[in-house]
């Protein structure tokens, strides 16, 4: 059986909690940047608005060297037309646009 906490341990989780949503929600990226495997957000003509960790550490690029480039630069070239079909399928927003494309 779990114990209960005291009113003091629930207050201190609860600020906690608000205080992690309040930092994923000024930004957005903030999970996927601790994701474990390679990933990069685009924009509508397919360059990098953000790249993870993982994807700077895989690829050896500094994430400045990384946004703003094409996405089709960080896939594997037999990977490319599938890529671009997949860039093309999703409607234009004014947001930016997931992809992840994997290769195993």
């Amino acid at each position: 059986m779990m114990s209960q906490g005291s009113d003091t341990e629930i207050a201190l989780l609860s600020a906690e909690v608000r205080g992690v949503e309040a930092r994923v929600r000024a930004d957005p990226f903030l999970l996927l940047d601790v994701m474990p495997v390679a990933m990069f957000v685009i924009d509508s003509g397919a360059n990098v608005v953000f790249a993870n960790d993982r994807l700077c550490a895989l690829t050896g690029h500094a994430r400045a060297d990384v946004l703003g480039r094409s996405a089709l630069e960080f896939i594997d070239q037999r990977d490319v037309d599938f890529a671009l079909s997949l860039i093309e399928s999703v409607p234009s927003t004014n947001t930016s646009d997931a992809l992840t494309v994997f290769r195993n």
